[in-house]
């Protein structure tokens, strides 16, 4: 396994913040307009539908009721494991605004720190650079559809992933504890349970039995303040029509697009799930060969959304990590051409190339643009585009893509390594 100890210098800085600054101000442009706001579904400024969902099953909980026995706001079931639910019985110590505050606010810290964590699993050296330009980028976020449509609902996804960051992200401080994290992100959703395959794959015994233990407490945890935890577990666990249903827009899996598209086959569904994990795996093993922890972590978090049988958009937290490790690989080009230039040139040509390389990957992450950014291009101008299947489901399939790309890459690094020398070698890039 290669370990990468450089602390790097973040290129192109003003450039690359410039661009974010711009988008950030195109999302609370956007976001702020009368037009935006008028419509609920593209409207920010509302108390979560979701959150409410969680506050008053936590005050059923806390009333002696069951959990999984009623809808708690119109109609909307309580669909995550009895763990999430004995944590969520502390909501009701204050008002629902007050609750819902400090969950959106602690929500927009998680990924900031995400962010930053990538950047420096990357290797790039603190500076206030670095924060300036995380911070662009997390305002940036609120034109991605899973980012809005995270804090629109007041979903949880966030916390999932900054759990899981936890774990792949931290490589450089000994990554103690590993495992412990993705199996208490597992216990509050099913979802990150996905993620001991990348800790199989990397040989990571000790983090798979820490979060196999995590996971097992979790539900034993859940039994003891749950009433009904156990139908949960005997039943609510396979009525995947209770999160939703496959012929909503919002519904962004491979199983769901196949479904919109006319293509509703179990085998079909299989035979696409099977190849995608192919996919991923030999990604992760290159990624393991060269260190890239955040890589690993970011798509992965993709791969669980596109296999899983059901996934709102919203779910699709982990393309911003994913958004970051891009613009990393791109940083290490911005870095070969300004070397090679010296003076005022360099440095003016750096920051042009920060600049087009942020502006390349939004781009390249339109497919995934919020409803309140542009509703054409959005998963509901998608879902209404049916003279066009590629575009139709050109949400998931660019997901699909991204894995394919993965996969490609390392399977080529993979063949020119081996014919590279040990100097070499430690020399190249950490991608």
């Amino acid at each position: 396994m290669k370990t990468d100890t450089t602390v790097k210098k973040l290129p192109g800085v003003l450039g690359v913040f410039t661009a974010f600054a711009l988008l950030a101000a195109l999302a609370v442009y956007r976001l702020t307009l009368p037009e935006v706001r008028a419509s609920w579904f593209t409207n920010l400024f509302k108390w979560p539908t979701d959150f409410k969902v969680y506050y008053n099953a936590a005050v059923a909980l806390n009333d002696g009721q069951e959990l999984y026995s009623q809808p708690f706001v119109r109609g909307l079931p309580f669909t995550y494991p009895p763990f999430s639910g004995a944590i969520f019985k502390i909501l009701p110590l204050v008002s629902f605004e007050v609750a819902a505050s400090i969950w959106l606010a602690l929500t927009a810290i998680v990924l900031l720190a995400v962010i930053i964590g990538v950047f420096r699993e990357r290797g790039y050296a603190w500076s206030p650079g670095l924060v300036l330009v995380s911070l662009a980028a997390l305002v940036a976020s609120f034109n991605l559809a899973p980012i809005f449509g995270t804090f629109f609902w007041g979903q949880i996804n966030i916390f999932l992933m900054g759990l899981v960051g936890l774990d792949f992200l931290r490589r450089r401080t000994g990554n103690k504890g590993g495992g412990i994290f993705s199996g208490l992100a597992a216990g509050i959703k099913l979802t990150p349970v996905f993620f001991y395959l990348p800790l199989l794959l990397g040989k990571r015994w000790r983090a798979m039995v820490y979060m196999t233990i995590t996971i097992l407490a979790t539900v034993g945890i859940g039994f003891l303040f749950v009433p009904d935890a156990k139908v949960f577990w005997e039943t609510k666990i396979f009525e995947t029509q209770r999160i939703g249903g496959k012929d909503n827009p919002g519904a962004q899996s491979l199983g769901a697009v196949l479904h919109r598209l006319g293509y509703d086959s179990t085998a079909l569904w299989l035979l696409c799930v099977i190849a995608i994990v192919a996919l991923y795996s030999i990604a992760v093993l290159g990624c393991y060969r060269r260190g890239n922890y955040s890589m690993i972590m970011a798509l992965g978090g993709v791969v669980a959304c596109i296999i899983s049988p059901f996934s709102w958009y919203h779910h699709w937290v982990f393309l911003v990590p994913l958004f970051v490790v891009f613009l990393d690989a791109g940083f290490q080009l911005v870095q070969s051409i300004s070397n090679k230039l010296k003076g005022a040139l360099g440095w003016i040509v750096e920051q042009l190339l920060g600049f087009a390389l942020v502006a390349l990957l939004t781009v390249v992450f339109l497919p995934f643009v919020s409803n309140s950014t542009s509703r054409r291009l959005g998963f509901f101008g998608q879902g209404m585009a049916h003279d066009n299947p590629i575009f139709k489901g050109s949400f998931t399939f660019m997901g699909v893509a991204f894995i394919v790309l993965a996969a490609a890459y390392y399977t080529v690094r993979f063949f020119t390594d081996r014919r590279t020398t040990g100097t070499e070698r430690a020399a190249a890039d950490s991608l």
